[in-house]
């Protein structure tokens, strides 16, 4: 499985149906980050663009949001590029090694070069 995030366009050509988020509980502005919770607990996280180390959710708590060091790859707003996993999946916690941008996206598919 993977977590697409994009506009209304692009997540209408993922073949499963996706979550959808009201614009407003997303922005788009340095630094910036993401974080996958079961119930209460925290289990996968990306910082992007600079780290966000205090993170508060609402309800929740405060969390650090960068796996290991921080990586430096960040999107660029091109419609064909994309933040990706690679290797595919990857996830050694550490940001810097697990991530890159990659010139062809592959919503809701394996992440290519």
């Amino acid at each position: 499985q993977y977590l697409v995030v994009g506009s209304t366009t692009l997540l209408g050509q993922i073949a499963n149906e996706p979550l959808e988020i009201p614009l407003t509980s997303i922005q788009n502005g340095d630094p910036d980050a993401v974080g996958l919770f079961s119930g209460n607990t925290l289990v996968d996280v990306l910082s992007y663009g600079g780290s966000v180390t205090m993170g508060m959710v609402t309800g929740i708590g405060t969390f650090n949001f960068v796996e290991g060091t921080a990586t430096t790859v960040k999107d660029t707003g091109a419609s064909a590029a994309s933040m990706v996993r690679l290797p595919n999946g990857a996830d050694t916690d550490n940001a810097m090694a697990d991530w890159a941008l990659t010139t062809t996206p592959t919503p809701g598919g394996a992440n290519v070069p």
